[in-house]
C-alpha cells in the first residue's frame, strides 16, 4: 500500500507590512497571538512556564506548544514566525553574529514570513534533524517536521522568495515559489530520501571529495542517500540512488568523502549556510507506530501530525 504526503498549506501568515528597507532582528523576540496551552524555557530559567502573550523573550528559549496552542513570534517589525500545535522548539541566533537568527525545530510546523530585503541586515534559517533551510531573500515559507519511530520526516514549503535547502550529502540551492521538497531521514543519518512534492529545481549530491553531482528534479523523482563511516575516522563512503517519477532507478552514484563533515553531512569545506545552531540532543515528539525500514525497504515518508493520509 502506497502512503502519499500530504500538506495542507493553511492559516494565513500573521506578517506585518512589506517595507522597502529591511532594518536588523530586534536583540529578544516577542510573543503574540498565543492560543491554548503553549509554555516556554528561558536560558535562565529551564523549567517550563506559560507564555505571556505581548512579552519579549531572549533567543536561547525553548518553546513548547499543546494540541490546542498556537502563537507567533515577532523576530521584527515585517519579520514573524507562527507555530503551530504540537511543536517543540528553540529559537537561536548566530554567537558570532547576532544578525543571524534561526528555528532549531525538533518537530512541529512553523509559517515564517519576512519582510523583503530582510537579507540585506539579517539572516534566518529553520534547522530540523534531517536537514536545514535558509531563506535567501524575503518571502514566506514553511517547515514541517514529525518522528516516527526511528523515522524523521520534514517538508519545506516555499510560498514566495527563496529558500536553500541542505543536508546529508546534499544541497538544494533554492526553492522557488510553489516548490515542495519532502526529507525523511534515520536518526544515524545513515540514510536519507528526498523526494520533489511540486515544482522542478536543481539538487547538488556530494559523494566523493570533487565537484558535487548536479541533478535536475521534477515532481515525483527521488534521491536516497545511504552513508557509513568508512575504516578510517575522517572519512565517509556514500552511495547515492536517483529515481525517476516512475520509481525506476535512474542512476547510481558511489564514492568516498575524507575530511571534517559539518553537523549534517556534508563536507565542512562545502557547507554554505551562515548560521550554525545544534541539533537538539533529544527529540520530544512522541514514539508514534513507525514504517520502519528492516531488510533494506526504503519507508515512504511520513505524515506530519495534524495532516492527512492518501492510502492507494
Amino acid at each position: 500500500m502506497k502512503r502519499v504526503l500530504l500538506f495542507v498549506a493553511a492559516g494565513a501568515f500573521a506578517a506585518g507590512p512589506w517595507v522597502s528597507c529591511a532594518g536588523v532582528f530586534d536583540p529578544a523576540f516577542r510573543v503574540t497571538q498565543t492560543l491554548g496551552d503553549t509554555t516556554i524555557a528561558t536560558p535562565d530559567a529551564p523549567s517550563f512556564t506559560s507564555l505571556e502573550n505581548e512579552k519579549a523573550y531572549p533567543y536561547g528559549s525553548r518553546l513548547k506548544t499543546d494540541r490546542d496552542g498556537s502563537c507567533v513570534l515577532v523576530l521584527s517589525v515585517g519579520n514573524e514566525c507562527k507555530v503551530y500545535a504540537g511543536a517543540t522548539l528553540t529559537l537561536q541566533e548566530n554567537p558570532n553574529d547576532a544578525k543571524a537568527k534561526g528555528v532549531a525545530l525538533e518537530n512541529g510546523k512553523v509559517d515564517v514570513a519576512l519582510e523583503k530585503g530582510f537579507e540585506a541586515n539579517n539572516a534566518f534559517m529553520v534547522e530540523t534533524h534531517c536537514m536545514t533551510a535558509t531563506a535567501l531573500e524575503g518571502g514566506q515559507f514553511s517547515v514541517d517536521a514529525m518522528t516516527e519511530s526511528d523515522l524523521h520526516g520534514v517538508l519545506v514549503a516555499c510560498q514566495d522568495g527563496k529558500v536553500k535547502v541542505s543536508g546529508p550529502q546534499f544541497e538544494i540551492p533554492f526553492l522557488d515559489k510553489d516548490d515542495w521538497v519532502s526529507v525523511s531521514c534515520s536518526v544515524d543519518k545513515g540514510f536519507t530520501r528526498i523526494k520533489n512534492l511540486k515544482g522542478t529545481y536543481e539538487i547538488r549530491l556530494w559523494y566523493t571529495d570533487g565537484d558535487p553531482r548536479v541533478v535536475e528534479l521534477t515532481p515525483d523523482m527521488m534521491v536516497k542517500i545511504w552513508r557509513k563511516r568508512a575504516a578510517s575516522a575522517d572519512a565517509w563512503l556514500v552511495t547515492i540512488l536517483i529515481v525517476s517519477p516512475t520509481g525506476q532507478p535512474v542512476e547510481t552514484l558511489s564514492g568516498r568523502i575524507t575530511g571534517a563533515l559539518s553537523p549534517t553531512g556534508v563536507r565542512a569545506a562545502d557547507w554554505l549556510n551562515i548560521l550554525t545552531i545544534a541539533s537538539p540532543t533529544t527529540v520530544s515528539a512522541p514514539v508514534l507506530p513507525g514504517y520502519g525500514y528492516p531488510g533494506g525497504v526504503v519507508p515512504p515518508t511520513p505524515t506530519p501530525v495534524g495532516r492527512g493520509r492518501d492510502e492507494r
